[in-house]
């Protein structure tokens, strides 16, 4: 299953073509970092909902396995280190091995899990051995969810609802008994998207229409991302309009484009995605001279870390506030060479 990158990357390379002002209020302040207190034991038992329906459990989990960046995220949310997680983002990694390739997350707050494999292939003698009390995976696996619910107790996260990830982060919650955490983070990133919302008006204002390029490959390597592309959310909260084309189908969120698209639609902002090479550069592909010649357009190379997953409660609070400072730190009159 594709899963597009999230919003912003670690790195910018922005080419403005044509402006409009921005705004001059300061950055975002960054979120406090994840506590790393573990959650008290109860004899209570513990039922919550997650994508399926129920999820029943005895007590307070304390041995649990991450399947998937976007599962591992809401655990870094609510400050809980995993003992296992499956990747398939991650290159060089020994499944069996104590984690320790270069990662988005960072390492403290991910602690020491063993590695178990891909997040849609998972080992799941691995993971018995674990012996987790509890196991978090995504709706993308599902033929490998059902072998993992003969281990331990599992909580499937779908993010692609109408609720975001903000259910199951608050499901989450009250798994650990992190109730206020998960509602306190939820809080801030809302009021932080509308904090930035109103600083980054004068943009939206006169640069409405955005137009998202997945860009991954120098041929036959374009995708169209559209308003159902869970990563396009943040943007809509700062008042953007995220462009669908007629005559293109995205219901899944994301569709195999022509370069050429880039030219057909008339877009204040195009945000070029692309994966950075490993010396962290942005490579130049046929495209780039396709989006060079566009007028009265805004184009945005953000190149990405291809560890990092899609949407999810962590990934989006760093992309609201990666989004809010390049719009406002570098504003509409910045020019820097293309890739």
């Amino acid at each position: 299953m594709f899963k597009p990158f999230s919003t912003v990357g670690l790195a910018f390379a922005i080419v403005f073509i044509s402006s409009c002002g921005a705004p001059s209020a300061s950055a975002p302040t960054t979120a406090p970092a994840p506590t790393q207190a573990a959650a008290a034991a109860t004899s209570s038992p513990i039922v919550v909902k997650d994508s399926r329906g129920t999820v029943a459990l005895d007590a307070v989990p304390s041995r649990v396995v991450a399947c998937s960046e976007e599962a591992l995220d809401f655990l870094i949310t609510l400050g809980v280190q995993p003992i296992g997680m499956c990747s398939d983002r991650v290159a060089g990694a020994t499944s069996g091995s104590v984690f320790d390739r270069p990662y988005f997350f960072p390492k403290d707050a991910l602690g020491t899990p063993v590695f178990v494999g891909g997040a849609e292939s998972p080992s799941l003698e691995q993971i018995a051995q674990l012996k987790p009390d509890l196991i978090i995976s995504g709706v993308w696996a599902e033929e490998a969810n059902k072998r993992m619910a003969q281990i331990a107790p599992l909580f499937i996260v779908d993010t692609a609802t109408p609720d975001y990830w903000r259910g199951p982060l608050l499901e989450l919650g009250k798994v650990f008994g992190r109730e206020a955490q998960a509602q306190q983070f939820i809080d801030e990133y809302d009021a932080s998207a509308k904090r930035l919302a109103a600083e980054l008006a004068p943009v939206t204002a006169c640069a409405p229409n955005v137009l998202f390029i997945y860009s991954y490959a120098a041929t036959d390597g374009t995708m169209l991302l559209g308003p159902r592309w869970t990563g396009s959310k943040p943007f809509e909260l700062f008042g953007f309009k995220v462009l669908a084309p007629e005559g293109y189908d995205l219901s899944s969120g994301a569709l195999p484009v022509s370069p050429e698209i880039v030219s057909e639609v008339q877009a204040d902002i195009v945000f070029v995605l692309r994966i950075k090479t490993p010396d962290g550069e942005i490579p130049h592909y046929p495209i780039d001279d396709l989006v060079a010649s566009l007028k009265d357009t805004r184009v945005i190379y953000q190149g990405v870390d291809s560890t990092r997953g899609s949407t999810a409660p962590y990934t989006d609070r760093f992309a609201l506030e990666e989004i809010g400072g390049l719009l406002k730190e570098d504003g509409a009159a910045t020019a820097t060479a293309t890739p």
